[in-house]
């Protein structure tokens, strides 16, 4: 559950997205709006699984925005007057620039404003183009052929020093900054690797 700039609740659940729309004069009376897939229309969520959701802190370009990680595939929700626009963002095998893979754990935004993406099998990436919506999403990974031990990213966590903490295969601690790395299994120990 996150909230948005305006004061609404999004839910994460198995069966679809769940905005909550607090009443104007009293906040439980309000009401909720759900966001599905639908093989017919592409304005619909990639999945109904619903793994992680991201709230951008601010309009973008008018619009608020909201990034929802999914079984199969990223969304970016763009809300206007005149509805939402849902972007489908997949992996591509033939592009190196694309999502590293297409089951999203983590949606983060970092101390220095950067948004990174946690895919299970995919491992890690930061977003470098595309977050305003005006081109397309790219993405630059962070995976086993950059030092990462596994790329099954569950969970992150960022430091004070802007460090992340992944769990997955034990825990790696990563500094985005000069792009280190330390792993912590069960020979550190931890009870498990997983």
């Amino acid at each position: 559950i996150i909230e948005d700039y305006e004061g609404h609740l999004w839910l994460s659940t198995t069966t679809g997205l769940v905005e909550y729309v607090p009443g104007a004069a009293d906040f439980y009376q309000g009401d909720f709006v759900h966001y599905n897939h639908d093989d017919f229309n592409a304005n619909t969520l990639s999945d109904d699984f619903i793994r992680d959701i991201y709230a951008e802190p601010a309009a973008v370009d008018g619009a608020k925005v909201i990034w929802v990680g999914t079984r199969n595939g990223l969304n970016r929700l763009s809300f206007r007057r005149g509805g939402v626009k849902i972007t489908r963002i997949f992996h591509d095998p033939a592009d190196r620039s694309s999502l590293p893979g297409n089951f999203i754990s983590v949606i983060h935004e970092d101390q220095n404003g950067q948004l990174w993406i946690a895919a299970l099998g995919g491992g890690l990436c930061k977003m470098v183009e595309g977050r305003n919506g005006q081109v397309r999403a790219r993405f630059q990974w962070i995976n086993d052929e950059g030092g990462l031990l596994n790329r099954d990213v569950e969970t992150l966590l960022e430091d004070e020093q802007g460090r992340f903490w992944l769990g997955g295969h034990g825990i790696t601690r990563f500094d985005p900054q000069s792009n280190e790395f330390k792993y912590y299994d069960v020979s550190d120990g931890l009870q498990s690797n997983s």
